[in-house]
């Protein structure tokens, strides 16, 4: 018996393919091979990368060409909400040539539309729905053998009279170790993949998610049902990854790693025997304290990817997320303390979202771009079976730009317009109160923007007294037409430099300055994708490390500067909204009156220690004239902590020290 997985790991990142090892289809293949059954792996981007196949309207049919020089009986496609559509019509042209071969399907898209996806396309033969471990063995066997599949839970297919049946889903497999590690050894696909330049490794430590949010499709593939595999599972993987391939970085592969903190701790004490690794996992903040981030750190953790998705209460509480939004930035501050990168991925264009509400978003972005994360901005990507979408799929429309490459979206373009549910992730939700061009504006630049000029940015919204939003809107109105990269930065540099002489400030004009010196800086050292680590010593040796976003943190080069910015981003504090400041509470007048303790209740003392106290400010001058003009409006007859406390407050209320 002959099979072949196919699979895209990737679809388009700066005009390159970037292949991506897909552990799950590994770890089939080895099950597999376990079983009697022989197959082999064939990943597109990883030969678009090599140049085996044409980014051009050559794809198909070069592609169904290689794939069927394998000969294949069974042919199965594992298929994301982007790849789906692509892998059908690939499956499409190679029935055409061999009818006798057998397509299988399986992957999160294919399981949340599998009956659907059967009635419309006749190559597809069987739907695997959810874990396909178990349910792809028993189905193997059932046709070598020629019996019915009626009864494999988890299966949807077509029989030979052509009806559809949808069997009942398959339970998550509760216990992961008795999966095997994936045999990259004897396999010729993932040396491959390590000349093409991939030098970490997935690591498959669990799966499933306990959150129902209404945007996501995880909880639909995994029945919500969070596992984690042992961690000398998962530490023997490592230590085969690390002997065997050299391999020393890892990308945990798990929706919710943080979910369960005690879980979690015992595996990083098993994981920090092994010295020289370093591994990037995704979570949640509530999941995380210090003492987590901690055990984290020492185990070789170097990013966390948190989803924050909207920086809004109100959409949080519409999209079933949650998320208390007051601990993000004390969230970054940690993280960064233990010397870990947060990276928050943040979501725009919820149906219901409002400019308030997006502006909430592009406030708690940059407030964590200043203070040290990475921040990424997608556009909504509406899933098929979701309930945000089975709500809202009569507001679907076709956008202008595809989400994949333009030579591959020419291909589909047919079926993804006939079947608009179906390949629901190519669509946009029209929502209410804001307008594709705006949404697509701030996916493009926004996130650029403050990865080059987090401080200016900040900085010009202070001395224009505008929200982001608005500072973005004007700088796109006065700018257009506008390009990415480098084209961008310069515009927004001219853009910023002319507010700056309207709005004399010396620290603005130094900051902006800094960011784009260090913008050229490392444009000039290198041409390709910048992916900077946390650590300087690291970013300095060009050390390349996993994220698919070009970052570099607006500290690196923090010699070069007149200020200090890592200072900066460690005493900054997450800005109170201007009610909380003029209706200040008797606690926060306390912590005031704390806080002027700590510098010994005197306005000299004061004086002495402004640098430290006063962090964000763009005028040392301003700092002076509030603290020279204090004696005569508080002193009076009040002792020196009331008087220093109230200079602190109306620091406050002029906008020069932000409370937590």
């Amino acid at each position: 018996m002959r099979l072949v997985f196919v699979y895209l790991s990737s679809t388009k990142v700066e005009d390159r393919f970037l292949p991506s090892v897909n552990s799950g289809v590994f770890i089939l293949k080895t099950i597999l091979k376990e079983n009697g059954f022989s197959s082999s792996i064939i990943d597109l981007s990883l030969l678009l990368n090599q140049g085996k196949l044409r980014p051009d309207k050559s794809f198909f049919p070069a592609a169904a060409r290689f794939i069927l020089k394998k000969k294949p009986e069974f042919v199965c496609f594992s298929a994301d909400c982007f790849s789906f559509p692509i892998l059908i019509k690939l499956a499409d042209r190679m029935k055409k040539i061999d009818p006798s071969i057998i397509n299988i399907f399986g992957g999160p898209q294919p399981t949340t539309a599998s009956a659907d996806s059967l009635k419309y396309f006749s190559s597809m033969d069987f739907i695997i729905k959810g874990e396909g471990e178990a349910a792809l063995i028993e189905l193997l066997g059932k046709i070598i053998r020629q019996q019915s599949p009626s009864k494999i839970a988890g299966l949807t297919y077509r029989d030979e009279a052509g009806s559809i049946h949808d069997n009942p889903d398959r339970q998550p497999i509760g216990n992961l170790d008795k999966f095997p590690l994936p045999d990259f050894k004897s396999d010729p696909t993932f040396k491959k993949y390590l000349k093409s330049g991939v030098d970490y490794a997935r690591v498959d430590v669990g799966r499933g998610c306990p959150y129902n949010c209404t945007f996501c499709s995880t909880s639909l593939f995994f029945n919500r049902y969070y596992r984690m595999r042992s961690p000398l599972k998962i530490l023997d993987y490592i230590k085969y990854m690390k002997k065997t391939f050299g391999i020393k970085e890892f990308l945990f592969s798990h929706d919710n790693f943080t979910y369960q903190p005690k879980v979690v701790k015992f595996l990083c004490r098993h994981l920090s025997t092994e010295k020289d690794i370093k591994w990037v996992a995704a979570g949640r903040i509530n999941n995380m304290s210090d003492a987590s981030l901690r055990e984290m750190a020492s185990a070789g953790c170097i990013r966390l990817e948190i989803g924050v998705e909207s920086g809004s209460d109100r959409i949080q509480r519409i999209i079933h997320k949650n998320l208390d939004l007051r601990k993000v930035i004390p969230f970054v501050r940690l993280a960064k303390k233990y010397n870990i990168a947060p990276r928050l991925s943040f979501i725009i264009g919820f149906p219901e979202e409002t400019e308030k509400d997006l502006n909430d978003s592009l406030k708690l972005m940059l407030y964590s771009s200043i203070n040290g994360a990475l921040v990424s901005l997608y556009r909504l990507i509406p899933l098929t079976g979701t309930r945000l979408l089975n709500l809202h799929n009569k507001k679907l429309f076709l956008p202008k730009k595809p989400p994949v490459a333009s030579f591959l979206f020419r291909g589909i373009k047919d079926i993804v317009n006939k079947y608009p549910i179906l390949f629901s992730a190519y669509y946009e939700i029209r929502g209410q109160y804001l307008a594709p061009a705006l949404l697509y504006h701030l996916d493009q630049y926004y996130p650029l923007l403050l990865q080059w000029f987090p401080y200016s940015f900040f900085l010009l919204c202070r001395e224009r007294k505008v929200e982001p939003l608005q500072l973005f809107k004007y700088f796109i109105d006065s700018r257009r037409p506008l390009r990415g990269g480098s084209d961008l930065i310069a515009k927004f540099y001219l853009f910023a430099k002319n507010i700056a002489g309207k709005y004399p400030s010396a620290y603005l004009l130094d900051a902006l300055h800094f960011e784009y010196k260090l913008f050229k800086m490392m444009k000039k050292r290198s041409s390709s994708i910048i992916k900077a680590s946390h650590n300087l010593k690291y970013l300095k040796s060009s050390k390349i490390f996993l994220s698919s976003i070009p970052r570099v943190p607006p500290y690196v080069f923090a010699e070069l500067l007149p200020y200090n910015p890592i200072e900066l981003s460690n005493h900054l504090k997450y800005p109170a909204d201007a009610d909380d400041i003029r209706n200040i509470s008797a606690e926060k007048t306390n912590l005031l009156a704390k806080l002027s303790s700590k510098i010994n209740w005197s306005i000299k003392y004061l004086n002495k220690k402004e640098a430290e106290v006063f962090t964000l400010v763009d005028s040392k001058r301003k700092i002076r004239e509030i603290i020279d003009r204090a004696p005569s409006r508080y002193l009076g007859k009040e002792d020196r902590k009331l008087a220093a406390s109230k200079i602190l407050l109306n620091l406050v209320k002029e906008g020069f020290v932000y409370l937590s």
